[in-house]
């Protein structure tokens, strides 16, 4: 289960077994962000990224895989939390179809190595219900292309962050 539903009114369906209720995880790429506490205020939040705020994601790999995700939810406070199975899948380049067979599998496959992962603050950047991954993946193409493309911001990570990106 994630905080954020993927259709309007989703909160108010009954039990939290519906898994319509929720962004489903096979196929939805989304990632974990921290959340504000007392004592450890997130400079997410605090930057304006909430959930379903837009992400993308760029694998550190030879391919280049670029993933649009969104955050799904806010997580420990301490660190950016998890990616779920659709963006790891993606990052790591398997088909859209795999899945994971069981818990050992999961982590084998299905955990993405390194990668940059850019999230876009502010109500424009905030995914409108309903969320699917074919919209999510317009408007990160979209995003990205406003930046200037997938290759400047590999040339930005490699001239600002790590130069072995």
């Amino acid at each position: 289960m994630t905080a954020a539903v993927p259709v309007n009114g989703g909160f108010a369906r009954a039990g939290d077994c519906d898994q319509a209720k929720w962004i489903d995880a096979l196929t939805m790429p989304a990632i974990v962000v921290p959340k504000s506490t007392p004592q450890l205020p997130s400079q997410f939040v605090q930057r304006g990224v909430g959930k379903r705020s837009l992400v993308v994601a760029l694998s550190r790999s030879t391919t280049k895989r670029v993933v649009s995700a969104i955050v799904g939810d806010l997580g420990p406070a301490t660190e950016i939390g998890e990616a779920i199975v659709a963006m790891n899948r993606a990052l790591n380049g398997l088909p859209s179809t795999e899945q994971p067979k069981h818990r050992q599998d999961a982590i084998d496959r299905f955990q993405a190595g390194r990668s940059a992962v850019v999230v876009f603050p502010g109500t424009q950047s905030v995914m409108a219900r309903p969320i699917t991954a074919t919209r999510v993946a317009e408007a990160g193409d979209d995003v990205l292309m406003k930046f200037g493309g997938a290759e400047k911001l590999y040339r930005c990570i490699r001239q600002e962050v790590d130069p072995m990106f």
